[in-house]
C-alpha cells in the first residue's frame, strides 16, 4: 500500500484498493514474513493480503489452489487515525504483530486502516463478494507429530544403476483420531485412484468399504447408496433389460456427519455403514465426480469440509 493517498484522505474515508493476482499466494514475501501490524485495525504499513488472511477473507491453506482462477481482488478498506497501539493475535493461521503506536509528532501524522470489503474477479469476468470468516480455518495440531506438508525421503542405492540410485519414498504420518486411535493422515493421495483399471478406482472400492474422515472435531461418512433393486419384466429379454439399465446407472453416494463419536469396535457392533439414526445425511445421492478432493479437505456442492485424517472400513451387518 502507498502510504501517501491514505495520509492524505481523511479518517473515515474508504479507499479501493486493487490487488493483482500475482501476489495471492502463500509464497508472498510479505505473508511469509508476517508484515502486518495489528487487530481489526492495522498500521499503514500492514500488507493488505496479509490483512485479508488474518481477517478470514481469504484462506492460507487454499490460496494456492484457487489463484488460477482469480483475476484480481478489490478492497475496500477505511482509513483511522494512528491508534495508541496495535495488538498482537492469531487468527487463520497467521499471526500478527503489536506495536507500540503514535508517539512522536512524526507517528502522529501516520494513519491506520481497517477493511470494509472485499469483492473477487474471476478470470470469466464474473464477480464474486467475499466475507470474513474469523477462525474459520484455524490449525489444531494432532495429537501425534503433526505435519503441516507431505515430506518426501530420498534414499540413494549403492546399486550403479542410475535409476535406482536416486529413490524416492513416500513419508506416511499417523494421527490419532477424536478416540484415540491411530489413523492415517489425511492427504489427496488416500482417496486417489489406485490404477487405471475400473476395479482400481476409488468409487469401485466403496462397493464394499466405507470411507470414515475427520476434521478437528467432527466425523464424517462417506458410504455408496444402495441401488434400488427393481422387479424384472417377465421373461429373459425384460431380465436383460433391466440388467443392462441397471449397469448404465450411476453411482450415488451419501456423505453424512455422524451422530456419536466411537471407537472401531463399537463402530462395527453397530454395522458399517451407520444405520440412519446413526447419522446426520449432509449430502445425498451425489454423484462420484461431485467429490472435489483438495489438500486439506472436500468440496462437495460448493460446500467445503476440512479434514485431517482418513480411514477406510469394510462394510458388515450390525452385530446380533
Amino acid at each position: 500500500l502507498d502510504a501517501d493517498p491514505m495520509r492524505a484522505a481523511k479518517p473515515g474515508t474508504t479507499l479501493r484498493v486493487t490487488i493483482q493476482r500475482e501476489y495471492l499466494s502463500s509464497s508472498n514475501r510479505q505473508v511469509r514474513a508476517r508484515q502486518l501490524w495489528g487487530t481489526d485495525i492495522y498500521t499503514e504499513d500492514s500488507d493488505v493480503v496479509a490483512v485479508l488472511i488474518h481477517q478470514g477473507y481469504l484462506n492460507l491453506l487454499l490460496i494456492d489452489s484457487v489463484a488460477s482462477d482469480l483475476s484480481s481482488v478489490d478492497v475496500g478498506i477505511k482509513i483511522h487515525k494512528a491508534q495508541p497501539s496495535y495488538a498482537s493475535t492469531n487468527s487463520n493461521n497467521i499471526r500478527s504483530r503489536s506495536w507500540n503506536g503514535a508517539t512522536g509528532a512524526e507517528d502522529e501524522a501516520r494513519c491506520s486502516y481497517s477493511v470494509v470489503s472485499c469483492c473477487a474477479t474471476l478470470v470469466t469476468g464474473e464477480e464474486l463478494k467475499m466475507f470474513p470468516a474469523a477462525e474459520a480455518f484455524a490449525i489444531i495440531p494432532p495429537t501425534f507429530v503433526p505435519a503441516a506438508t507431505e515430506r518426501v525421503v530420498n534414499t540413494r542405492s549403492s546399486a550403479s544403476s542410475t535409476e535406482r540410485k536416486n529413490r524416492f519414498k513416500q513419508e506416511v504420518t499417523l494421527q490419532y483420531n477424536l478416540c484415540n486411535e491411530p489413523w492415517l493422515k489425511y492427504v489427496m493421495a488416500s482417496v486417489a485412484d489406485q490404477g487405471l483399471a475400473p476395479s482400481k478406482r476409488t468409487s469401485a472400492r466403496l462397493h464394499g468399504e466405507v470411507i470414515y474422515a475427520e476434521s478437528q472435531t467432527t466425523r464424517y461418512e462417506l458410504s455408496m447408496r444402495e441401488r434400488e433393486e427393481e422387479k424384472s419384466a417377465t421373461g429373459d429379454n425384460g431380465a436383460q433389460e433391466e440388467k443392462e439399465e441397471k449397469e448404465e446407472k450411476a453411482d450415488l453416494f451419501r456423505w453424512s456427519k455422524c451422530e456419536s463419536i466411537c471407537t472401531l469396535s463399537e463402530m462395527r457392533k453397530v454395522g458399517i455403514p451407520f444405520p440412519d439414526s446413526g447419522v446426520t445425511v449432509l449430502e445425498d445421492n451425489v454423484e462420484w465426480e461431485h467429490f472435489k478432493w483438495g489438500p486439506s479437505g472436500v468440496h462437495i456442492h460448493g460446500t467445503f469440509y476440512p479434514l485431517s485424517r482418513i480411514h477406510f472400513m469394510q462394510k458388515q451387518e450390525p452385530a446380533t
